[in-house]
């Protein structure tokens, strides 16, 4: 038995579609390229095991591949699943070698590389935007 009103419904539906504001642009290669090459490729990779070398070589090979992944991602309203998986890993405090004590543990959480890009491509279109519009207010 549905026990939602129409106005319920019609809420539902509306959450289903994607929002569009004038904010709203696609990302340009040079923004897309300058997000993948600012990934520190030193750092370890997430759980999919994709390193910021990969990252940075696949986007040299195909940046329109890449470039239309992310703007789907942002037309879509999407942060894909898989983006979001880390690996936690439990790192010792210096000088407090007993781990069995959990106080002595600290984690770290590795992200998958796609998801640090998408971070660093929204970081620098809409941090900006977000202050400025903060500081006109």
């Amino acid at each position: 038995m549905d026990k939602d009103s129409d106005y319920h419904k019609t809420i539902r539906a509306l959450t289903e579609q994607p929002i569009h504001t004038a904010d709203d642009r696609q990302f340009t290669p040079d923004e897309v390229g300058n997000a993948i090459n600012a990934i520190n490729c030193k750092k370890a990779p997430g759980q999919d095991g994709i390193t910021g070398d990969i990252l940075q070589r696949a986007y040299k090979q195909f940046p329109k591949l890449i470039n239309t992944l992310y703007n789907e991602c942002i037309r879509h309203g999407c942060f894909p699943k898989r983006w979001k998986r880390v690996k936690v890993i439990p790192i010792t405090k210096p000088g407090k070698e007993d781990a069995t004590d959990p106080s002595k543990i600290r984690p770290i959480s590795l992200i998958n590389v796609g998801g640090k890009c998408w971070k660093n491509i929204n970081l620098q279109n809409y941090a900006p935007r977000a202050h400025q519009q903060s500081t006109e207010s």
